[in-house]
């Protein structure tokens, strides 16, 4: 991952519109899209190749130093996770201490496709219209959905771990800039509908994430030998959960364009599906009637193991009754609506679904 100096904030001086505290796979969808934005940025990684600049969080520091190398910004995304109580609070608080609180903001637009156009006070198309905020800059964490752990259907208003360590920052994160009666609520009792006023005063969103994929890496077909070795293992498997790295960039900038929309709260990112394992065995796992292929053969040796997962599926539907796949969603455990999201930004996935 190369990040262009011409768009790569070095100086401290520098004030750019996002800031990305750890550019790892997900930026290597995220900076061509914020490019296509003609949105500036800056970077960090720990070690600064590649023309990052070289951060890493250390939570029992209260140094400034770190925190002095990086830009103001308007939009600040976390991608690495944050655990426990005060981790939140001390990266907020050092940032806050060496940036002064005068970040623009970036109104644009971006068309259903995903390629994404800005307009101007004019509506010109590639100039971006920054305006003086009085809102304060906006705080963007990467989560998981791993925190809900109810059987059934699960969106951003259901019951989470609580206790769960990432879950217990993003919270702390939550509650920056809300009143001070939000500031002393008991976040531990599980009631996860917070009040309208309280979060239009938060700075801060999380996003929730599927399973993470991609076209060249991060493909679920490569996974399958660890997902399921035996017959047995195949049967235990029911629902899974997949987001594209392009839609995951997609939603940030989505989160940057309308943030008022989703910001005081977590906020499930799927890409509106809910995978049937035994349909992803079967869709994407290696045919025997492909042995005499040459082409399948050299796909099926790049496969970390090779197991007759159709015959499988195939005999566990005639055991149990299933006459088609998918099978029916309310029998496959843990199930994640990500719609709410996607509604409140008004957009849509842009990918499709896993192939």
């Amino acid at each position: 991952m190369i990040i262009p100096t011409s768009w790569a904030a070095t100086q401290p001086s520098d004030e750019v519109d996002i800031l990305i505290l750890g550019a790892g796979w997900t930026s290597t969808f995220l900076l061509p899209l914020l490019e296509s934005h003609h949105l500036t940025y800056a970077a960090t990684t720990r070690s600064g190749h590649d023309n990052t600049i070289p951060f890493t969080f250390d939570p029992t520091s209260s140094s400034h130093a770190p925190y002095s190398r990086l830009p103001s910004a308007r939009t600040i995304l976390i991608t690495f996770p944050l655990v426990g109580r005060g981790q939140s609070q001390t990266l907020t608080t050092l940032y806050a201490a060496t940036h002064p609180d005068t970040a623009t903001d970036t109104t644009m637009t971006v068309d259903g496709a995903g390629a994404g156009k800005e307009k101007g006070k004019e509506g010109v198309e590639g100039e971006a219209s920054k305006t003086r905020s009085s809102n304060g800059r906006r705080w963007i964490q990467l989560g998981s959905t791993l925190i809900y752990k109810n059987q059934g259907w699960n969106d951003e208003n259901s019951p989470y771990e609580t206790e769960d360590a990432r879950a217990v920052a993003e919270d702390e994160l939550l509650r920056i800039g809300m009143d001070d009666h939000h500031k002393n609520t008991d976040h531990n009792n599980n009631d996860n509908t917070d009040n309208n006023n309280n979060r239009s005063s938060s700075r801060a969103c999380v996003l929730c994430l599927a399973g993470l994929y991609g076209d060249k890496d991060r493909r679920p077909r490569d996974w399958l030998g660890r997902v399921a070795r035996q017959k047995e293992q195949v049967k235990a498997k029911g629902a899974v959960h997949f987001v594209h790295g392009r839609d995951v960039a997609r939603a940030v900038v989505l989160c940057c364009r309308g943030f008022e929309a989703v910001a005081g709260r977590r906020w499930v990112v799927t890409d509106l599906h809910v995978y049937d394992w035994w349909d992803l065995f079967v869709l994407l796992g290696p045919s025997e009637e492909d042995d005499g292929d040459d082409e399948a053969k050299k796909l099926q040796l790049q496969l970390p193991h090779r197991y007759p997962y159709k015959k499988w599926v195939l005999e566990l539907m005639q055991e149990e009754g299933v006459r088609a796949l998918p099978r029916e969603k309310e029998g496959l455990g843990r199930l994640m609506d990500g719609r709410a999201f996607w509604r409140a930004v008004g957009g849509t996935p842009g990918v499709g679904r896993v192939s």
